[in-house]
């Protein structure tokens, strides 16, 4: 999370995206030995050309080669759905936010500790930037 809280500082507002600590789904792309193991992940797009969104996402790769690897050129419209099969209709949820000013290196210590805790599958804790991003 440090990394890509650094890296983000300098990149354009074309580039955006998210950590997430989830569960890994029972889906095909998911690896055995990963299925309902709470995981870590990072959601990340591109507003441009493919082009330019490959040499912009490449270091965010390279830092920690990821296992699952999905980022690949796709129509806003088909990003908007990806989340989907995990929420479906009639599942209660609930959901809270907290704000801050700034993702420091304490903030991210205690979201990682209190993501460790996390025992629901369905249970998804997602950092998401407020802002050009």
């Amino acid at each position: 999370m440090r990394f890509w809280r650094d890296y983000m500082e300098g990149a354009p507002e074309e580039l955006g995206g998210a950590p997430v600590f989830i569960t890994a789904p029972p889906a095909p792309f998911v690896p055995e030995h990963m299925k309902g193991k709470l995981t870590a992940g990072l959601i990340v797009f591109y507003a441009g050309s493919p082009e330019e969104g490959e040499e912009w996402v490449r270091p965010l790769k390279e830092f920690g080669p990821p296992e699952v690897d999905l980022v690949e050129p796709m129509p806003y419209m088909v990003a908007q759905t990806l989340l989907d099969p995990g929420n479906p209709p009639g599942r209660n949820n609930y959901w809270k936010a907290e704000n801050l000013d700034e993702l420091s290196d304490e903030a991210i210590d205690t979201i990682v500790v209190n993501a460790g805790k996390i025992i629901s599958p369905f249970t998804a804790l997602l950092i998401q930037p407020v802002g050009a991003r």
